[in-house]
Parts: C-alpha cells; structure tokens; sequence
C-alpha cells in the first residue's frame, strides 16, 4: 500500500538571505502585514519540515523558518557548528526580518535549545519562546 503524498494547504516562499558571510535559506508563509511568527527547526531537519504545522494554524501569522547552516538549503560552513555560531544567525535572522520588536519563536530540538539559549542572553528580543 502506497501512503498518499502530503499536498500543502499553505504555500511556502524562499528567501536566500546572507548572514554572517552564509547565504540562508529562508521559507516564508503568510503576509509580512501579519504578527510575525519564526519558526526554528532541529538538527537533521529543515524548514519544510513546519509544513503541517503551518497549515494546522487556524490564525494568521507571517511565519519565517530559516534551515540552519548546513541544513536544508542554507549554505553549508566547514567547521563551527557550535552554539555561538546558532545564536549570531538567530540575531543577525532577527535584525533583518524584526529589527523593532522582540519575537514569537516555536523551536524544537537543536531549534528549541538555540532558541531558549537566545531568549535567555537576549530576553528583550524574545516576547515569547515555545
């Protein structure tokens, strides 16, 4: 038996955004005049992975979920895949997309701890960390 292929309600877009010397890939969903929404995704993962995510969310939001370095279709580094490296691409990500608000972010897995990590060095850029 053949499972049937997941068709996306939501369409994403891609953005390719240089930070920090690497170009990143961003998807996005939603309009940039909704509350803005970023989500970050664990190691061994990418963005597209917020796929049914995205489609089960009933309001509306403007959803940014990068694919870390060397992951999905961000460009890949050799070398420093440390947690530092994470939290300047989470803030040089949010200079770009939320330089005048503190941010909504949903992380899971390597995204969960960068997020966390972030939220707690830089709690006046984070309004809310899930």
């Amino acid at each position: 038996m053949t499972m049937p292929i997941y068709e996306p309600i939501k369409q994403s877009r891609s953005l390719q955004v240089p930070l920090r010397g690497l170009n990143y890939h961003v998807r996005v969903w939603g309009d940039e005049r909704d509350p803005p929404l970023l989500f970050l995704h664990g190691g061994r993962d990418a963005s597209a992975t917020f796929q049914f995510l995205v489609d089960a969310l009933q309001e509306r939001w403007y959803i940014l979920a990068p694919d870390w370095r060397g992951h999905g279709r961000s460009d890949w580094t050799p070398g420093n895949y440390e947690l530092q490296a994470y939290l300047a691409a989470l803030d040089a990500l949010l200079d770009r997309f939320l330089p005048d608000e503190p941010a909504v972010i949903v992380g899971h897995s390597l995204g969960g701890h960068v997020g966390t990590t972030y939220a707690g060095v830089k709690p006046d850029r984070v309004r809310r960390m899930v």
